[in-house]
């Protein structure tokens, strides 16, 4: 299915439950009014709280389409409330449980933009009600409309004449107020999904209060069976005429805090264009504009183009990642004054990062260095000019590069120290230590894999098993069979072990590069010259003591057998099967002496067998591991 053809079964889909629920009414009014999605019906047990005891109520302040807000006089504090409940005729088990929703989710946002919760109880028909603190002001949107109420606020804080970007500038204000709000919503797992102007309300003093909660969902789920749930938000719910992609719903939920970015952003958007962003001529046509990138007309600030489009990218992951990150970025478009203010944040966070990283507090740091870095930046971008932002920008990336010296991050403190224009000499210093260090490690490395590449001399190992295994093997059986030895001393056998020996030592002085250039070659020579030295000297051992010939066979597979298990430690455990033959060769020669010189040829052709074994399954080991790249046999 094509891009478009998803795009129209989504739109379809939408229409066919606004169709389902009797909502398609004519555009101008559906446009513009939250369309709540369906909700699962459990009932609740209330207690029997009635409004006589505790309020007096009074006149409508505002009312829609399931609920009506009325003022109240709370009795036992003496003050005025706002009291929310439902309408008589809609007061079904699906409203009753929307509004407990709206009451256990605003309760549980206590934050100064968000309007407290004062109670929750039940009225003498059973229907619920919502206790809030009575706000006096206005509504965002109606301000937004009238330019010249915000003229005679300012002209309340002190600014006679007011102009475009007085005004443009206190709505920011209010704009990043609503940030807050959400900020804080969101770090309490909170989703809104209905955010407009409408929905914002100015106080009398410029608070900024965050209003409507009723569609708002959760991220987590807190076990509760309270709250909405965003694992179950599959159905459409908003404002057509602000919300993101993702609210129209579908078989998988995509609802996230950056839904509410993108919410921002379209409310940024109509602040600076007075239209709501989506638009038509038709429910449909509207709809579709949520999946198109927003248009902006000439004569919008650049930087604020930027943040709307990046706000309201319809791919969630093109968004800010968060509500603060748009704050920040409106905070750095208040010119000079917002870039000190913003530079200053910087200087507060470098105090926190290092004391994040003196308490190696490593992943706080990245995160407090990334949104200390993001506040110079916006504040150089408002005002590039700043000494103190760029000096601010260049210590904290100065400091954090140090840190990531100390951890051994060099190609980290690079990438950072590249974008630096002056280095401070101490930080090259380090730098270059750290290169240098960095070099004689990266070259210890390299040596040590060199000295542990098992292909490296294969074939001159091969050819010193082929040689002396041909000597060893041949000899026991040759004597057996030519030479009746007896009744010889062990005088014979070192007249053998000097020759293997100097043949060994010829063989070695021949192929010292490759026998001694790795360590498993080094060990097996080693191992090699052992065995013939201390065969040398049992060799004369048993001349002195005029040890039989029978005995001392005995004795040399015994320490043949010694030698083979020493193998198994130094040069690979396979060589297990080697040390048993041995052992057991000496057994066999024990019992029967006259066998010894068999023996000695059986054994020594099953260390070759093993031999070969071994370096078979070294290779094919080598193999396995990616190591085989470029062999070096030699």
């Amino acid at each position: 299915m094509t891009a478009s053809a998803d795009l129209a079964a989504t739109i379809d889909a939408a229409l066919a439950t606004l169709a389902a629920e009797g909502a398609l009414v004519d555009l101008a009014t559906v446009a513009r009014r939250t369309i709540a999605p369906p909700v699962s019906v459990r009932p609740e047990r209330l207690d029997p709280l009635r409004t006589e005891d505790r309020l007096v109520l009074g006149r409508t302040l505002g009312e829609g389409g399931m609920g009506v807000v009325r003022l109240a006089e709370q009795r036992m504090l003496h003050r005025e409330v706002a009291v929310k409940t439902l309408k008589q005729d809609v007061a079904d088990d699906a409203t009753v449980r929307k509004l407990l929703q709206e009451a256990w989710i605003t309760g549980a946002l206590e934050h100064p933009n968000i309007v407290p919760v004062h109670d929750l109880g039940v009225d003498a028909q059973g229907v619920p009600f919502l206790v809030l603190k009575k706000i006096e002001g206005e509504v965002w949107g109606e301000l937004l409309a009238a330019p010249e109420r915000v003229e005679r606020r300012l002209a309340g804080e002190g600014i006679r004449a007011p102009t475009e970007d007085d005004v443009l500038d206190w709505h920011l204000r209010v704009l990043g107020q609503v940030c807050r709000a959400l900020a804080y919503a969101h770090s309490r797992g909170i989703v809104h999904r209905d955010l407009k102007p409408e929905n914002i309300m100015v106080g009398a003093f410029g608070e900024v209060y965050v209003l409507d909660w009723g569609i708002a969902v959760s991220l987590e789920d807190d076990g509760s069976g309270r709250l909405p749930l965003v694992k179950n938000a599959t159905a459409i719910a908003g404002t057509p005429a602000y919300m993101a992609p993702e609210q129209l719903g579908g078989d998988v939920p995509r609802i996230s805090a950056r839904t509410d970015v993108y919410l921002v952003g379209a409310m940024l958007h109509e602040l600076l264009t007075g239209r709501v962003p989506h638009e038509g001529d038709t429910l449909r046509e509207l709809l579709a504009t949520l999946f198109t990138p927003v248009e902006l007309p000439e004569g919008v600030p650049d930087e604020l183009a930027r943040i709307v489009r990046r706000a309201m990218d319809p791919d969630p992951d093109g968004r800010f990642e968060n509500v603060d990150q748009i704050r920040l970025a409106l905070e750095a478009f208040s010119r000079h004054v917002g870039a000190r203010r913003l530079a200053a944040k910087g200087e507060r966070l470098h105090e926190k990062l290092d004391e994040a990283q003196r308490e190696g507090a490593d992943a706080a740091a990245e995160a407090i260095f990334a949104e200390a870095r993001f506040a110079y930046r916006a504040a150089l971008e408002a005002w590039p000019e700043s000494e103190e932002a760029r000096e601010g920008l260049d210590a904290i990336v100065a400091a954090r590069a140090a840190r990531l010296l100390d951890v051994g991050d060099l190609a980290g403190a690079r990438r950072l120290l590249a974008n630096l224009e002056r280095l401070p000499p101490a930080l090259v210093a380090k730098v270059e230590e750290a290169e240098r260090e960095a070099e004689l490690v990266s070259r210890r490395a390299e040596a040590l894999r060199r000295d542990a590449d098992t292909f490296k001399g294969r074939n001159t190992r091969r050819l010193f098993l082929a040689v002396l295994g041909t000597t060893w093997v041949a000899s026991p059986f040759v004597a057996a069979a030519y030479g009746d030895l007896d009744a010889a001393s062990p005088r014979v056998t070192l007249v053998f072990t000097l020759g293997s020996l100097a043949l060994v030592t010829t063989l070695v002085v021949w192929a010292r590069e490759s026998m001694l250039g790795t360590r498993l070659n080094r060990t097996i020579v080693g191992m090699l010259f052992t065995l013939l030295a201390m065969q040398v000297v049992l060799s004369g051992v048993g001349s002195l003591l005029e040890m039989s010939m029978l005995d001392y066979r005995v004795i040399l597979l015994f320490f043949h057998a010694s030698m083979a298990a020493a193998a198994c430690v130094a040069v690979n455990v396979w060589f297990v099967p080697c040390a048993i033959g041995y052992t057991a060769a000496v057994f066999v020669a024990a019992w029967s002496p006259e066998h010894s010189l068999h023996c000695m040829g059986v054994a020594n052709a099953f260390f070759v067998v093993n031999a070969v074994a071994v370096d078979a399954m070294m290779d094919r080991e080598c193999v396995r591991a990616g190591e085989d790249t470029a062999p070096s046999a030699s």
